[in-house]
């Protein structure tokens, strides 16, 4: 059994490594599996050393200016980006984390509320006072789910994503990740 194990384990990691994940478009989309089944995430991949240093974990990030960053495509969407591989702030810095409904113009969505520590709390304001105009990207498990445009100082520590394409048994497979991270 324990011979068997073993044979299994470096099967899989000569098939990862066998593999091309050098393209940069192979890239964009890597973790997207992950957010679909939430007890087995990114954190938990065998093969996680393999990815050549292009992980990006759970947190908030600047937006890069440049082609300089990693590439990747928003959750449900076309549009791509490039994300300063420095986060902001990370699933450590999350202290609360809760969903809740939202009733607009007779639409109702749902919204992933996460409420940063004291720590995370200062470096968000004094982030986001110092890049106004600028773009956040929030990553989940190596995927990106939000792009945000900042238009003041978020001192409160309080963050969402709202994107409104989120059912409520989705983010609550968010939640799972999120609080296994902490």
């Amino acid at each position: 059994m324990k011979k068997t194990t073993i044979t299994t384990l470096i099967l899989m990691f000569l098939m990862s490594a066998c593999s091309d994940n050098s393209s940069k478009g192979n890239d964009k989309n890597r973790g997207i599996n992950f957010l679909e089944d939430p007890e087995h995430h990114i954190k938990d991949n065998l093969n996680i050393s393999s990815h050549n240093g292009t992980i990006l974990y759970t947190g908030w990030y600047y937006v890069a200016d440049d082609e300089n960053g990693f590439e990747r495509q928003l959750h449900r969407s076309t549009n791509v980006y490039f994300i300063n591989p420095n986060p902001i702030v990370t699933a450590e810095n999350f202290e609360a984390i809760r969903s809740f409904e939202t009733n607009t113009n007779e639409e109702t969505s749902w919204i992933l509320s996460i409420q940063l520590d004291d720590e995370g709390t200062e470096i968000l304001s004094v982030v986001t006072e110092n890049a106004i105009g600028r773009q956040l990207a929030f990553i989940l498990d190596n995927s990106l789910l939000y792009v945000v445009e900042i238009d003041s100082q978020i001192s409160t520590g309080l963050t969402e994503l709202n994107r409104d394409i989120y059912s409520k048994e989705e983010l609550e497979n968010f939640m799972v990740i999120l609080k296994s991270e902490r």
